[in-house]
């Protein structure tokens, strides 16, 4: 996407130059390639031309660091590879044009739901774009994922399961002085052998997701008709959480009804 990608979080500013081009004082080898810096702590003005970056005449995303000084979250900007860049660049030989990254969100949107399935921490993702000439972003797509057993009892449930796995498998590793690292299936293979179903923590999740389509800004008619057609989606997942249900159950027994013991 870029050669120099950005972010603030909080009171931090974070550079990446790893071509050591574009950010003063990292062409020297032994200076790390960017800067990071507390930004509250920098003279008034000094930032200004950095800080612009990050904003635009609508201060989207509640972000305006030359005033705020702080920005109570994470924002990551990623200023697109332009052509004459491309051309030099050791990081990627192709540009990045809006289009590009506009088919990447479609596709990003469309798998939506499978994408989002295994995120702990996240509970809601949104797309918006901010067409030429406009006053203000649209949103384009939106995805809400909710649990049925609300978001931090569904962690902690998550949790321990790998607490299981972690722990069973570090005894494992001081019992038979092997690095289970190396392969954790025949490892948890013989674990599974010798303490059977029962001690197996298992759970199933029922996760609800929730799809907001939106039409206001698609260049495209049927494109929109479509999206506008499609509106709002609901989903719902079930998904059965344990240790033993993978590969490590078919290393541990080939025997169907040892398997599916373990499988419930």
């Amino acid at each position: 996407l870029t050669e120099v990608p950005m972010l603030v979080s909080g009171t931090q500013l974070l550079l990446l130059d790893p071509q050591r081009k574009f950010v003063a004082g990292v062409n020297n080898p032994s200076v790390a390639p960017g800067i990071t810096m507390t930004f509250a702590e920098e003279a008034q003005g000094t930032m200004d031309d950095i800080f612009t970056a990050f904003r635009s005449g609508q201060d989207v995303f509640d972000c305006n660091l030359a005033n705020q000084r702080s920005y109570p979250g994470t924002l990551f900007r990623f200023p697109l590879r332009t052509a004459a860049q491309a051309s030099e660049s050791q990081l990627r030989s192709e540009p990045c044009s809006v289009a590009g990254v506009a088919a990447m969100l479609k596709a990003f949107a469309n798998e939506g739901t499978e994408n989002a399935l295994f995120l702990q921490h996240v509970c809601q993702i949104e797309i918006w774009r901010w067409p030429v000439g406009a006053m203000k972003p649209v949103r384009q797509w939106a995805l809400s994922i909710e649990s049925a057993v609300g978001d931090s009892k569904a962690l902690a449930l998550r949790a321990s399961v790998h607490a299981w796995a972690r722990q069973n498998l570090n005894e494992w590793a001081a019992h038979t002085g092997k690095d289970w690292r190396q392969g954790p299936a025949p490892a948890l293979a013989e674990i599974l052998r010798s303490k059977g179903s029962g001690s197996v923590p298992r759970f199933t999740l029922r996760l609800r997701f929730s799809i907001k389509h939106n039409s206001g800004d698609c260049d495209d008619f049927e494109e929109a008709k479509s999206s506008q057609a499609r509106g709002e989606e609901q989903e719902e997942w079930w998904m059965r959480f344990g240790c033993g249900q993978g590969s490590s159950l078919s290393v541990a027994t080939s025997d169907e009804a040892f398997r599916t013991e373990f499988a419930l």
